[in-house]
C-alpha cells in the first residue's frame, strides 16, 4: 500500500521513520514528495501500525493527516 502523510509543516527525521520501518518491512520507501509537506511511504504495513511507528519516531501524526491510496502492486518483487 502507499501512504500520503501531509506532515503539516513538520520537518520529519526521515533517518529516524525509516530505521523503525525498516524493522518490520525491509522493502519499505519512505520519502518525502516535492510539495516538501507530504510523507511518501510504500509498506504492506497497516495504517494502524504505521502510525504507531512513525510516533515512536518522533512525529505526532494523526488519522486524518493520512491518505491511504490504492495498491498499484505489479507482483514483480513478489512481495
Amino acid at each position: 500500500m502507499e501512504y500520503h502523510i501531509d506532515m503539516d509543516g513538520m520537518k520529519p527525521d526521515m533517518r529516524a521513520i525509516e530505521d523503525v520501518l525498516y524493522d518490520l518491512d525491509p522493502a519499505v520507501i519512505v520519502a518525502m514528495a516535492l510539495d516538501g509537506n507530504t510523507l511518501r511511504i510504500a509498506t504492506y504495513i497497516p495504517m494502524t501500525d504505521l502510525l504507531g511507528l512513525i510516533r515512536q519516531a518522533g512525529c505526532q501524526v494523526e488519522p486524518g493527516q493520512v491518505v491511504e491510496l490504492p495498491s498499484i502492486c505489479c507482483g514483480g518483487c513478489g512481495g
